[in-house]
């Protein structure tokens, strides 16, 4: 079985371009390493995967490839030497899938230019053959089946379809990002969008409930569905019960308290999510992480108004990303059914923000964020609970 794959971006990559490439090829190694004889070659702006085709079907070689970021399209070929002749034998055989009712159209990539004939002139030829053979006719505006054909300098590859791929860069040539990861649809989606631009996704989970229970649950369940797309990662869970503890044993009554004159209760979200972003910093440290992301959509709660996100933001020592910044409720709760993680992100699961304030202020001061994170101890809950992390497994 042969599979003619095309990347797009990757040809725009200059100089960098046969790293890309060489990640990318690993990528699709690694989606068949279980499959003895699998393998696979790059040619000039393409890749070649051969495959024993009594041990793997199409519909599966199918489904993997289009888990593969980096991928424009990949088509099943046939392949023949690339001399005339050899072309029209291998072009006979496969036009009897056309029948004289169909209209049909031959189009010819001719990549090796010492080709002898050039692409249209080609195309006239095969296209006159099946016509003579079928009987059909030729339509090049809406033809009802199209047989496509690549002139390589040693082989052609003929083929009927282009699948699509997922487009973006291969996973891993832009380095390391720390990603919260709530076990919620955001989160789920905003690791994919990243993988898709090439960054590896470090996923960081803050668990209210005992580890052993969240290695029984959705979270390992959604982990697993995105090392489909993103391939092998770590998963960080990180106990949520030093903050929360923290808050009861350190706070003074008037902070705890809500009235006008002490601090509102309202901020708990955003010291939350500020105890999150300095564990994942310190986690960016020891993975050698570029940056932390977030599945942050503008305004679509509280803790996401521009203030919010500006006072988490503040004091960071890496950039954070937020994929799903523009990106309203509805298309996000499309792209995950897309890639299967809706229907497990929706399943009911305790998370931190399950129990802490439920109407976060919209527009924090950050004087008070940076007063009460001095009053809880804020670094010494921090390295609490790096001590107490454990790795999905």
């Amino acid at each position: 079985m042969t599979i003619l794959i095309h990347y797009a971006e990757i040809a725009l990559k200059g100089k960098n371009r046969a790293f890309f490439e060489r990640k990318l090829l690993e990528n699709i190694k690694g989606k068949f390493e279980e499959i003895k004889d699998a393998r696979v070659k790059k040619l000039r702006g393409r890749i070649i995967l051969a495959l024993p085709q009594q041990e793997i079907g199409k519909a599966e070689v199918k489904r993997r490839l289009k888990q593969v970021f980096g991928i424009a399209w990949f088509a099943f070929a046939l392949r023949i030497e690339s001399k005339l002749e050899k072309i029209k034998t291998l072009v006979k055989q496969s036009a009897q899938k056309i029948s004289s009712k169909q209209t049909f159209a031959i189009r010819v990539k001719r990549a090796d230019k010492s080709f002898p004939l050039q692409s249209s002139k080609v195309e006239q030829i095969l296209g006159k053959l099946v016509e003579d053979i079928t009987k059909a006719t030729v339509n090049l505006t809406k033809p009802d089946k199209t047989l496509f054909l690549e002139i390589n300098q040693e082989q052609t590859f003929v083929f009927w379809e282009k699948i699509k791929g997922l487009g973006g860069l291969p996973v891993g040539v832009s380095g390391k990002v720390i990603c919260l990861f709530s076990g919620g649809i955001d989160s789920a989606v905003a690791a994919y969008l990243l993988a898709k631009r090439g960054a590896k996704p470090i996923l960081v989970h803050f668990s209210a409930i005992p580890v052993q229970k969240v290695k029984k649950n959705k979270i390992i369940k959604i982990y697993k569905k995105l090392q489909k797309y993103i391939g092998e990662t770590k998963l960080y869970i990180i106990p949520y019960d030093y903050f929360q503890l923290s808050l009861l044993e350190n706070s003074t009554p008037e902070v705890l308290r809500s009235s006008p004159r002490g601090w509102n209760p309202r901020y708990e979200v955003l010291l939350f999510r500020r105890f999150m972003r300095k564990v994942a910093e310190k986690i960016a440290q020891k993975e050698k992480a570029q940056a932390i992301a977030t599945g942050d959509s503008l305004g679509q709660v509280a803790s996401q108004t521009l203030e919010n996100l500006a006072i988490f933001d503040k004091g960071a020592g890496l950039p954070i990303f937020r994929p799903l910044l523009g990106y309203d409720k509805q298309e996000i709760v499309n792209l995950a059914k897309k890639i299967g993680t809706y229907q497990l992100s929706i399943l009911p699961y305790k998370d931190c923000c399950s129990i802490i304030q439920k109407t976060p202020i919209t527009r924090g001061k950050l004087d008070k964020i940076a007063k009460l994170e001095k009053e809880i101890e804020m670094e010494k809950i921090v390295e609490r609970s790096l001590k107490d992390l454990t790795m999905a497994v």
